[in-house]
């Protein structure tokens, strides 16, 4: 697993890379939308001129219009405008070699629907970008809400085995002071029991267990006990039978 620091740069610059990017795109068709719009008026207003020389006055307002749209619309990100921006320019390529009004007419309007139409596929396109947009953001804040759960994982498991450590130092602790003891109420009672023979004229003596007692601390403390426990009784049993020789 990486260190979590580096996790939380990494989701960090996920993050982020992927707001520049929408924001980026966002900004792309912002563009788009402002010289459709001019594109639209234009080309309405070109059909609602009343007389051939606005008309193609606006016509050729309207095709400058569509090509700055063309210039943005790559980086836009929203299908079929190209296509319409296109179509919408052709039809306007026409209105200066036209000279009947109304054919100039059929032409404008044809271009002022291909814009309406580009107008309707980007607010479509900016809505979607937009929920796609949220969506990441909801995916980022499952993946940085996991990642807060493994860490948390990760600092329970280190705790926990610092609280084993902790409680293995302790018992080790409490065997040691257990053995120092149990040793020394041995030998005192060895003493004694020596001290109680010699003072008897009993010519013997009590010795310690020759056990080898180095694998103590690998037992329980509960086994260690029981050792001792049956020490101390054999200690006192042959202390016993050696008195018993004596008279």
């Amino acid at each position: 697993m990486l260190n979590p620091n580096t996790m939380k740069k990494i989701y960090l610059f996920l993050f982020l890379f992927c707001a520049y990017n929408w924001s980026f795109s966002q900004s792309d068709c912002a563009k788009v939308q402002a010289h459709i719009l001019y594109a639209y008026n234009n080309a309405k207003t070109a059909y609602e001129a009343n007389n051939i020389t606005h008309l193609k006055f606006y016509s050729n307002k309207a095709f400058e219009s569509f090509k700055l749209v063309k210039q943005s619309v790559d980086s836009c990100n929203c299908d079929n405008i190209t296509d319409y921006t296109f179509e919408a320019m052709a039809f306007l390529s026409k209105v200066p070699n036209v000279d009947s009004f109304e054919d100039s007419q059929f032409y404008v309007v044809k271009a002022r629907d291909l814009a309406k139409k580009i107008t309707d596929q980007l607010d479509k396109c900016t809505t979607l970008s937009k929920e796609e947009n949220q969506l990441s953001q909801l995916e980022f804040e499952k993946m940085k809400l996991k990642q807060q759960q493994e860490e948390l994982l990760l600092k329970q498991q280190e705790i926990e085995t610092r609280m084993a450590e902790k409680e293995q130092k302790e018992i080790a602790l409490k065997k040691e002071q257990f053995i120092i003891e149990a040793e020394t109420a041995m030998a005192k009672n060895i003493n004694s029991f020596n001290s109680i023979l010699l003072t008897c004229k009993c010519d013997t003596q009590i010795t310690s267990p020759s056990e080898n007692k180095n694998n103590l601390n690998a037992k329980s403390l509960e086994e260690i006990r029981k050792y001792y426990v049956n020490q101390l009784s054999n200690i006192t049993s042959n202390y016993l039978v050696k008195l018993k020789e004596c008279n």
